[in-house]
């Protein structure tokens, strides 16, 4: 009897599933990927060096975990300004 397809398994291919958790990972999934970074406050494309990058920054339990997510320099500029402002508002009232 004669087969029409491939016999050796390594030659078969293969099936992939995948199910989605929750509505937020089902996002994920369907997001497409692109190499090029992204502002993480204004998700526009960033093209060439970030221009700077944020810090998130929370513990969970006793371990200490961050991320520096790349911002476009817009978006650096701004929070930097802003954060100076807060910082040099707080100083004076002291």
């Amino acid at each position: 009897m004669a087969s029409n397809g491939p016999t050796d398994p390594a030659a078969m291919p293969q099936q992939v599933f995948c199910y989605a958790i929750d509505d937020v990972a089902l996002a994920s999934l369907r997001r497409q990927r692109d190499d090029a970074p992204r502002c993480a406050l204004c998700d526009r494309e960033i093209e060439g060096e970030p221009g700077g990058s944020g810090l998130f920054l929370w513990t969970r339990g006793e371990e200490v975990r961050f991320d520096e997510p790349p911002l476009c320099a817009r978006c650096a500029t701004s929070v930097g300004v802003t954060a100076f402002a807060h910082w040099s508002c707080n100083d004076e009232g002291e």
